[in-house]
């Protein structure tokens, strides 16, 4: 997580003053599936160059969007392929739901939920 200590940001790097939107790492779970770990504590993600094993929780996911200098961050969240079942889309909101409360404490951010999947599933709970 410290590659990042020596920058002076995302604002100075792209020499801008204005608001700057980060991901969490959720794309990558889901583009990573079949080298991770995941649970209710967050990610493990399995390197696909030497096999190392690299955690993501959702408090790290926020501790490097504000090192990385965030306007605005977003909370780890699980992406689904779809179509998924009624019940895929549950226990993935809950999930990543339980990830936004351990990510309460963030500067600012925005939740992420399969509203296009199910609405009725999406509201904050």
């Amino acid at each position: 997580m410290n590659w990042y200590a020596s920058w002076e940001g995302f604002h100075h790097f792209m020499n801008w003053d204005g608001p700057i939107l980060t991901d969490s790492g959720g794309f990558q779970i889901f583009s990573l599936a079949k080298l991770l770990k995941l649970d209710q504590s967050g990610v493990v993600i399995r390197s696909h160059i030497d096999g190392s094993k690299i955690t993501l929780t959702p408090e790290i996911s926020i501790a490097i969007q504000q090192n990385l200098g965030s306007t605005i961050m977003m909370c780890l969240d699980q992406c689904l392929e779809l179509p998924a079942t009624r019940q895929e889309i549950e226990r993935s909101i809950a999930l990543t739901t339980k990830w936004a409360q351990s990510s309460k404490d963030a500067q600012s951010r925005f939740r992420i939920f399969g509203e296009q999947a199910c609405s009725e599933l999406s509201r904050w709970r």
